[in-house]
């Protein structure tokens, strides 16, 4: 959406026209806008909170019908670095965007960790600790990618929109193929120096007098 308006420019006493880019990212449709911020003649940011699902089943659903890949986000109120992605990485304007416009998001909350519900949740994605991540494709089956730790707005958002490339899943299974392949020859070329070493040590027996 493009706002019309004039601006001084520094230093002459002119104005002149500017058209001011304003990433709304369905703020009209939902009434979701939180903040907003200028940069000027150029670009206005508004930061709009992402809508996180609560039920796995039914986000993965909406994905397959929509044909978007998900975001699942596993975190625990009492992990610093989940507050850290919710506080820092997932109120940033532009990760808000990308994430509102291509994918469906779904949180599982891992507060609780006796939660039977929870649990099997861990086990299905293979968690293996707080905060995870995982972007994967519309068949909520192929992994695109993996976060467990906190990482910066910016990082995250190459990673958004890496993932939501037509592409994104065949690259995705084509990458860990290769790294599958790639471990394999590492071990198998591990076990061969391990036959062709000699002993660590030889032990010898005295013969019997």
């Amino acid at each position: 959406m493009l706002l019309m308006g004039v601006m001084r420019v520094p230093g002459t006493g002119l104005l002149r026209r500017c058209a001011t880019a304003v990433a709304l990212a369905g703020v009209v449709a939902t009434g979701a806008l939180s903040s907003a911020g200028s940069l000027g003649c150029g670009k206005t940011t508004i930061s709009v909170p992402i809508t996180w699902e609560s039920d796995v089943e039914a986000a993965i659903a909406k994905a397959r019908h929509d044909d978007k890949p998900l975001v699942i986000y596993f975190g625990a109120s009492w992990d610093t670095a989940a507050k850290e992605l919710e506080y820092v990485t997932f109120t940033d304007p532009e990760v808000g965007f990308l994430v509102r416009r291509d994918f469906v998001a779904v949180h599982v909350d891992t507060t609780d960790d006796e939660d039977r519900h929870e649990q099997q949740l861990v086990q299905r994605f293979k968690v293996i600790g707080d905060p995870t991540v995982l972007i994967l494709g519309p068949d909520a089956t192929s992994e695109i990618a993996r976060i467990n730790e906190f990482v910066r707005p910016g990082q995250f958002a190459s990673l958004l929109r890496r993932a939501a490339r037509p592409d994104a899943v065949r690259e995705a299974r084509f990458e860990m193929a290769a790294r599958a392949r790639a471990d394999e020859a590492r071990w198998a070329e591990e076990r061969r120096k391990a036959d062709l070493a000699p002993p660590a040590f030889l032990i010898t027996i005295p013969d019997s007098p």
